[in-house]
């Protein structure tokens, strides 16, 4: 009793302790293999073999192979190399004119290459035979942060230089991000020992938090209002001598975007494990589909060429929706065992194939609501001295209107628009990989071992190229893993490295758009149900208006080239209790 008193106590406080770790564990975007220092060493084939208490990720049916309280630490330092060259974006100038210009983008580099990523795992059998139990905190095996370039523009193109340079060519896609994805989970495992089986289920609540800062076009005031008919520039359609309008990219009108919002959800992993013989392990675990539901609010700074005009929004509320895939693992691992070897016993080698699929497909667009309305109306209190100018006095503003109050006049330009319900497309791919790890002990003492271990892989990406963009970007790479332990009677200390190749991605036909908010036209990023507003107060709804156009006012923006490289260094220790 004193024994699993003191295994509860130390699991309390492992919890406890992994609360100062949390705000460290951040993750986003697609995992590499794999989570855990052994893991990766094993080139991610672990869910057949694992036998410490990080078995809560991999495969909770595994815990039954805890005979004693097991405390894992481990810690993940990623670098990602992420460079990005966009490609030449030539357009037709505004206007009845219509005479060519040419943006041209200089290279950009991630600079939040290091990506730290702490572990937490704890379990212990409680002194109880066949069972196990476990409490873990971590993060998806993943880089969660990105900085580029800040929105900046330079002189656009002109008569005299129809061609200028951009150096944040990536501003439409992102400038910058920090995204908090963790997992505290609790486990337990049952082995029915007739059937050499074990059953495991982990329970989590994960919970993520975004920090997301792109660049809109902020252009689009005139829109539909432009010679009554809202023509695309470079559309067959429009008629001769007509103004036109298209997103230009204009360097006054960039308008960054910061979103940020929190969320949690409740899933599991569900686990088993089959041991016919001593030698032979087979494992699958699986865990399904869930939403992310995230509630903050979107802070937008107004360009230079609108300051003029004096907008504001009526309310920064927002939210974002987000899939989190189907993960499922299938294992199997050989066990070379010394003679007399008992149960529980470390084999000579050992080898594991593993099959990871993950059911991105289900995840089409990250879907962000925005409460609020984009507005210039200015009340004012007309001078009783015709000399003097009038008096401001505050609005009644909602999320949806601003009317003035009685006695004054309604000034403004553009009026009040409601900001538009955003689909920030990515039609990801079902992803998959195969893996295989090799561990062999090459040195042992009365009180130590050594064990070194390699494996290799090949995972084939969720990124479409059309829709590749440089916020969660899955490309097809090999990898290859080194580690290896010393271990002790106390525990062991682990190391690993993995160096993961891409090729080369080139993207030609791109179909990422760049946000144009103040558009009315804007599509196809609008989304169906945002209600049908008059074109700046006329009695012409936009569907009528814009329903000449047969091309998107916007242009995409992620054509060009993406070299990634991934490295990964991880440290770690299992400590005997």
């Amino acid at each position: 009793m004193r024994q699993t008193q003191r295994n509860i106590s130390l699991i309390v406080l492992g919890i406890c302790g992994a609360l100062g770790v949390a705000t460290e564990v951040r993750a986003a975007g697609f995992e590499h293999p794999d989570n855990g220092t052994i893991s990766l060493g094993r080139g991610g084939a672990y869910a057949a073999g694992v036998d410490e208490p990080s078995a809560l990720y991999y495969n909770p049916a595994a815990l039954t192979r805890l005979k004693r309280h097991k405390l894992t630490l481990n810690l993940n330092l990623t670098d990602q190399k992420m460079v990005f060259e966009r490609a030449p974006f030539t357009f037709l100038e505004s206007g009845r004119e219509g005479k060519e210009r040419t943006w041209e983008f200089d290279p950009v580099e991630n600079e939040a290459r290091l990506f730290p990523a702490p572990m937490y795992f704890e379990g212990s059998n409680l002194g109880m035979e066949n069972f196990g139990f476990a409490v873990g905190l971590y993060g998806p095996s993943s880089h969660g942060a990105r900085k580029f370039p800040d929105a900046v523009g330079s002189t656009g193109p002109t008569n005299a230089s129809p061609t200028a340079v951009s150096k944040a060519g990536q501003q439409y896609m992102i400038i910058d991000q920090s995204v908090l994805l963790v997992y505290p989970s609790v486990a337990a495992a049952y082995r029915i020992d007739p059937a050499k089986l074990s059953l495991g289920l982990t329970l989590q609540a994960p919970m993520l938090s975004v920090d997301y800062n792109l660049a809109a076009d902020g252009d689009g005031s005139q829109g539909a209002s432009q010679g009554g008919t809202p023509y695309v520039c470079g559309d067959p359609a429009n008629p001769p001598g007509v103004a036109c309008f298209q997103s230009e990219e204009k360097y006054d009108l960039i308008a960054p975007n910061r979103l940020k919002t929190f969320g949690y959800n409740f899933t599991f992993i569900a686990g088993a494990l089959w041991e016919p013989t001593q030698n032979v392990s087979i494992g699958a675990s699986v865990r399904p589909e869930f939403k992310l539901h995230t509630k903050g609010e979107v802070d937008v700074a107004f360009p230079d060429g609108l300051s003029g005009i004096g907008l504001y929004m009526t309310d920064q509320a927002a939210t974002l929706d987000t899939v989190m895939p189907t993960v499922v693992r299938l294992a199997a691992e050989y066990k070379q065992m010394d003679a007399g070897a008992k149960p529980g016993d470390r084999p000579a080698w050992s080898v594991e194939g593993d099959y990871v699929w993950e059911g991105w497909s289900a995840m089409e667009a990250f879907r962000v609501k925005l409460a609020g309305s984009i507005s210039d109306v200015a009340c004012l209190v007309p001078n009783p001295d015709p000399t003097k100018p009038p008096t401001r006095v505050d609005a009644n503003v909602s999320a949806l209107s601003v009317t003035c109050p009685e006695g004054s006049q309604s000034s403004a330009i553009i009026g009040t628009r409601k900001l538009p319900n955003l689909n920030l497309y990515r039609n990801f791919e079902d992803a998959w990989s195969a893996r295989v790890g090799f561990e062999k002990r090459v040195a042992k003492s009365a009180t130590s071992e050594t064990r070194l271990r390699t494996g290799g892989f090949y995972e084939k990406g969720a990124t479409p190229k059309e829709w590749t963009n440089l916020d969660f970007i899955s490309l097809n790479r090999i990898g290859l893993t080194v580690g290896g332990s010393y271990i002790l009677p106390w525990g062991s200390i682990d190391a690993a490295y993995a160096y993961m190749y891409s090729p080369t991605w080139t993207v030609t036909n791109g179909k990422y758009e760049a946000l144009l908010p103040l558009e009315i036209c804007a599509v196809p990023v609008t989304d169906d149900t945002s209600p049908d507003y008059l074109v700046n107060g006329s009695d012409v709804p936009v569907s009528v208006a814009c329903g000449k156009r047969t091309e998107s006012v916007s242009h995409p923006v992620n054509n060009g080239t993406y070299d990634i490289g991934l490295q990964v260094l991880s440290l770690g220790t299992t400590l005997n209790f």
